[in-house]
């Protein structure tokens, strides 16, 4: 399991703040932060199409 330091939590906040695209997807930064923290302990599967 990782382990999510503050700096980890601060760059995802900057993420956040910077994209529309994930403020979107994520109305709420705690929602983003916990979707990053479960994919930093590989608790999370992102789906790609073969176009990607």
């Amino acid at each position: 399991m990782a382990t999510v330091t503050e700096y980890d939590l601060q760059q995802w906040e900057k993420e956040w703040r910077g994209s529309p695209t994930l403020r979107e997807e994520f109305p709420k930064l705690s929602t983003y932060q916990a979707f990053k923290k479960a994919e930093a302990n590989g608790q999370v599967r992102i789906l790609k199409s073969k176009q990607d």
